[in-house]
């Protein structure tokens, strides 16, 4: 970098998002595909590694296995490593994100695929984030404010005001006051963005508000028909729970009719489709869901409530003028990104040697794959008799809950099905290896548990300037502050000791010194100076 040439641009914010499978295919250099990772292995010999499988020349070169890298032709010592990925013959769910999905699932209606809240709740939650996507937060306490003209008729079983006519003007009104606001706020030179902590905490409460608000109604306020309820069980498995008779007959004299999710598929399918009598069939537990059926149903509701679910999961995008397209595919994982060799390297123990522990989930996840595609071409197969196929259909289910434990035992150990003894055999997740940091070096203090030292990592975050850090809350809400009691800050001392403010004293702060001068031991606040002992290196470059 020439520091002589003036900075003609600046990095003016970092957005974050998901691989899909297209992102995952485009860096990966070799599709695996089979789950059988040596050739015959011969006691005393180096073992080869199967074309295809997860030691595969093509994902890096091995000290162990005697390869250099099919990629870039590099031995052990300079081969960076080579992403390989999984293509899964079914979406399964992203374990991490299974509860905000299954949300979703609740909120939205089967039958018109919309919010069952009422529109004006939804309009007014989209309004709010696109006050608070600009950091007006004065505005977006006052949308509240804002009313109808007039009331018209009596509420229908809406919940709405009858007059269409009145809520379309309403709605218009709202849309007019937010335009407004930005476009003044924007004219004063003001930021597009709200990079205000206070601002993304008064978003994270709308968002809360939200999502906690979508699941109330029970009938949708739209269409007025009445949609099943959802249950999970653990993470791999999602119940349509039937409804009641007089539920039933209620959709029945409206003239209601469900449309069927397994036809929905943009993709031709080749699994087993889903029969029109089993979508309403009654049962203590419920009918199992496919995952590609949730995809189906979440893909209408995103297609209908682009603008709110967009301001919600894509801020950044919401506001510009291209918005890319939102769909619920964050929720599913149609492929898994295989680690370089260099990152799964064999073992070797007593002169033989074996493959890595992570590989062992991966190789499950390899045979449940090969599992379902021989079941589905069995089932496809015009010989099969009708009885044979319903005992097919029954095994390819299991077969996809199974794959589905595989895939949040590789991402998520905590989410997997096994309990006991068998899951603490089980091999860590990467999450629980990305979180081991947490009980290794922030919690533990090695000898150094006192009230005015703590060990943490400095990581960057947006929201602050580079000349500050960031105290994590477990940390903020124990380290005290021997705070001098003068005659500038004794009357603030004093409310805070009287008050006992829990974000601020604890109880030992009451214990003042007999010295002459008073102290009293306050937790952090922002703008205190904190003493940094740290050994310069490049990832630190500053030192207080």
């Amino acid at each position: 970098m020439n520091i002589s040439n003036p900075v003609s641009s600046e990095v003016t914010g970092v957005n974050f998002t998901f691989l899909c499978k297209d992102d995952i295919t485009k860096l990966s250099v070799k599709q695996v595909v089979n789950p059988a990772t040596f050739e015959t292995v011969i006691p005393g010999n180096v073992p080869v590694p199967v074309v295809g499988g997860l030691y595969d020349p093509a994902l890096g070169a091995s000290d162990a296995l005697r390869q250099r890298c099919l990629t870039c032709h590099l031995d052990y010592k300079y081969c960076p490593g080579h992403v390989g990925h999984i293509s899964l013959p079914v979406p399964v769910y992203h374990p991490l994100f299974f509860d905000q999905m299954l949300k979703m699932l609740r909120s939205s209606c089967l039958y018109c695929f919309h919010f069952r809240m009422a529109r004006a709740e939804v309009n007014r939650f989209e309004c709010k984030l696109k006050l608070i996507q600009y950091g007006l937060l004065v505005e977006a306490a006052e949308l509240d404010d804002i009313h109808p003209n007039t009331r018209g008729e009596e509420e229908g079983e809406e919940g709405e005001f009858s007059g269409s006519t009145e809520m379309e003007a309403f709605y218009a009104k709202r849309e007019k006051f937010v335009a407004r606001a930005i476009r003044r706020h924007l004219r004063s030179g003001g930021l597009d963005e709200g990079k205000v902590m206070s601002v993304a905490e008064e978003r994270r409460k709308v968002v809360k508000e939200f999502l906690s608000t979508i699941q109330f109604p029970r009938k949708c306020n739209r269409c007025q028909a009445i949609s099943p309820g959802f249950r999970k069980d653990g993470y791999s498995k999602i119940f349509e729970v039937p409804l009641t008779p007089k539920a039933q007959s209620q959709n029945v004299q409206y003239g209601f009719q469900r449309p069927n999710a397994a036809m929905m598929q943009k993709k031709p399918n080749r699994l087993p489709e889903t029969k029109n009598h089993d979508l309403n069939r009654k049962g203590a537990a419920g009918r199992l869901l496919h995952s590609m059926e949730v995809l189906n149903n979440l893909s209408r509701l995103f297609e209908k409530e682009r603008e709110i679910l967009q301001l919600l999961y894509q801020p950044r995008e919401a506001i510009s003028k291209t918005p890319k397209p939102l769909t619920p595919e964050m929720f599913f994982i149609h492929a898994i990104a295989v680690p370089p060799t260099k990152f799964r390297p064999p073992q070797a123990a007593g002169g033989e040697i074996s493959e890595s522990a992570t590989n062992k989930q991966l190789v499950k996840i390899l045979q449940g794959c090969l599992a379902i595609r021989d079941y589905n071409d069995k089932f496809n197969n015009p010989e099969i008799e009708a009885g044979a196929k319903t005992v097919i259909i029954s095994k390819l289910m299991q077969a996809f809950v199974t794959l589905q434990d595989d895939v949040n035992s590789f991402l998520d150990s905590s989410k997997s099905p096994l309990t006991g003894a068998a899951a603490r055999t089980l091999e860590e997740g990467i999450k629980q290896k990305l979180e081991k940091k947490e009980g290794l070096f922030r919690m533990n203090m090695m000898g150094k548990r006192v009230n005015f030292a703590a060990r943490s990592v400095i990581s960057p975050d947006p929201n602050i300037e580079t000349r500050e850090i960031g105290v994590p809350p477990v940390f903020a809400s124990k380290l005290t502050y021997p705070e001098p009691v003068t005659e500038i800050n004794h009357q603030w001392l004093m409310r805070l000791r009287i008050h006992l403010s829990k974000t601020l004293l604890t109880p030992d702060a009451l214990s003042l010194s007999d010295s002459k001068s008073k102290r009293v031991h306050r937790h952090l606040l922002n703008g205190d100076v904190v003493l940094m002992n740290r050994t310069y290196d490049p990832y630190a470059l500053r030192q207080l």
